[in-house]
């Protein structure tokens, strides 16, 4: 699950991503600092250092990005998991307390809303992960249910570990 050739694709294309907006973000940072000391480059046109639109928008999106790093990191402490979100609709669940334990969701067909389906799991969780999935996923078509157990289980196993019980 974790080191599929679209997993390797997906992390390089985001590595190179991540690259171009540090780079990025260091122009416009020393672009600011150019503005603000009153430096100003002589255009034929008199043009600004960066087109104004195009600063807003980075700004705009920086702030979308620390917005959702908030969120995300939320999440995290209050439910215990780490969310991925995927662009073709899949959500990726990973627990605090065992990083081996991830679940893929994705969504059902159109037609029955916003129902979730397990479609990938990793090698980590409770020991008796498949009875919980059966009960939770299966029986009784709770998602939520599944993955506090999960969280409950793992977070047990983790504080076992810290205390030397295991």
């Amino acid at each position: 699950m974790v080191d599929n050739p679209e997993q390797q694709w997906f992390d390089l294309r985001q590595a190179a991503m991540d690259r171009l907006k540090g780079e990025n973000e260091a122009l416009m940072k020393r672009l600011k600092e150019l503005e603000e000391s009153g430096a100003r480059v002589s255009h034929d046109h008199g043009e600004e250092l960066v087109p104004r639109a195009s600063w807003e928008l980075a700004n705009r999106e920086k702030a979308e990005l620390e917005d959702s790093a908030e969120f995300r990191e939320a999440v995290a402490s209050i439910l215990g998991v780490k969310l991925y979100f995927s662009p073709n609709g899949q959500v990726r669940v990973t627990s605090l307390y065992d990083l081996r334990a991830a679940f893929v969701f994705q969504p059902t067909s159109k037609s029955e809303g916003a129902k979730m389906q397990l479609v990938e799991q990793g090698e980590g969780g409770p020991q008796d992960l498949p009875n919980l999935m059966q009960y939770w996923i299966a029986k009784e078509q709770c998602i939520p249910g599944f993955l506090a157990s999960v969280t409950l289980e793992c977070y047990d196993k983790s504080k076992r570990e810290q205390d030397g019980l295991e």
